[in-house]
């Protein structure tokens, strides 16, 4: 009994060895098959992103001319203006000395004059009496031209003084936005130092930071794609200048581009300052998707594909980006029908197999 079971299992057991040889063998085939897949044009090819911010198209800080006192601010930072609206009120010790000291200057001035003119009515009384001589009145009447011109130079010296005292009541020159205020009421300036910084608002511009290859390529008057995420906006603009680095150890270029202008009805002043993003193509070629079962390196670790064809057929490649499991890659021809992605080794057998 035993050992008619002992042969029925050994009986089972060389019928499912010989079951499974033949579908290794059934399947030989599609192990050794040559599979492909197609390679497809990518019809948008990525963008490199890089950020800026709005600003206009004049940003400037605006100084005292003289020591002062800040007396008043009547601007905050982020606020609109107008032409002429008055930003900030000095108060100057040192010209208020000045013009005091003007005022005074004039006034003695004429008081000099009026004596002159004075004297020379007598003299001229005199003379006619034949009282005193004409060179007597000539030497007044040249007194008197002195005079004159010593009140005048006094009024235009305080003419002067009192416009420094105005300027120190300073409005803004065009319309605009303060996007900064460096000091407060109350603090004391030198001449030429800075109290707040003003932008212009009758065009506006974005300043981006980019890697030498990028800027290199952009030149004046190129015109780039532009994206306002906040506003869920696409716009062009143009590049209206191209700063170089500011030091032999920075790699970035500073590339300003001004807003196109029949775009800019979306903009106003609340848009000072909202980031927007500079869309540059990764590649100007024209790029392919492929698996990245289908992408091979050769010794020199160079990318290649292998095309499907009667004899296949390696093409160098340059892969630019991914995409999920694909490559987007450019090639120096077009690239057409499919890509093996069986290995080579694999195919050389499938190859072999088929003679």
């Amino acid at each position: 009994m035993f050992s008619k079971m002992f042969l029925i299992t050994a009986l089972l057991c060389t019928v499912a060895v010989q079951v499974n040889a033949a579908v290794l063998f059934e399947n030989k085939d599609l192990y050794f098959e040559a599979a492909s897949l197609p390679i497809k044009v990518a019809h948008k090819a990525p963008n490199k992103v890089f950020y800026g911010r709005i600003e206009g198209r004049e940003s400037f800080d605006i100084a005292s001319f003289s020591v002062a006192r800040v007396a008043q601010l009547h601007v905050s930072a982020g606020q609109q203006v107008a032409k002429n609206d008055v930003l900030v009120t000095l108060y100057s010790p040192e010209l208020k000395a000045q013009l005091d000291a003007a005022k005074a200057k004039l006034k003695r001035e004429k008081i000099r004059l009026q004596n002159a003119q004075e004297e020379q009515q007598r003299t001229n009384r005199l003379v006619a009496l034949g009282l005193q001589s004409e060179a007597d009145l000539d030497r007044l009447v040249a007194v008197k031209e002195v005079a004159l011109q010593s009140v005048n130079l006094a009024q235009a010296q305080l003419t002067e003084i009192a416009n420094l005292q105005i300027d120190h009541q300073i409005r803004a020159q065009s319309a605009g936005v303060i996007s900064d205020i460096y000091t407060r009421p109350g603090d004391f300036v030198k001449v030429g130092e800075s109290i707040l910084r003003f932008q212009t608002s009758d065009a506006y511009r974005v300043a981006f930071k980019l890697p030498e290859q990028e800027a290199l390529k952009l030149s004046r008057d190129s015109l780039v794609n532009l994206a306002v995420p906040s506003l869920d906006l696409q716009l062009q603009g143009s590049v209206v200048e191209r700063t170089l680095p500011s030091n032999s150890h920075s790699p970035w270029f500073t590339v300003t581009v001004e807003l196109d202008s029949a775009s800019q009805s979306f903009t106003s002043e609340q848009h000072f300052g909202r980031s927007v993003q500079l869309l540059l193509p990764m590649s100007d070629d024209i790029l392919y998707e492929v698996s990245a079962y289908a992408l091979r390196y050769d010794p020199f670790n160079r990318p290649y594909l292998l095309l499907d064809e009667a004899v296949p057929r390696k093409v160098l490649v340059k892969p630019v980006a991914t995409v999920g499991d694909t490559f987007l890659v450019s090639a120096n021809e077009y690239l057409g029908g499919h890509a093996m992605i069986v290995s080579e080794a694999k195919l050389a057998l499938n190859l072999a197999s088929e003679k």
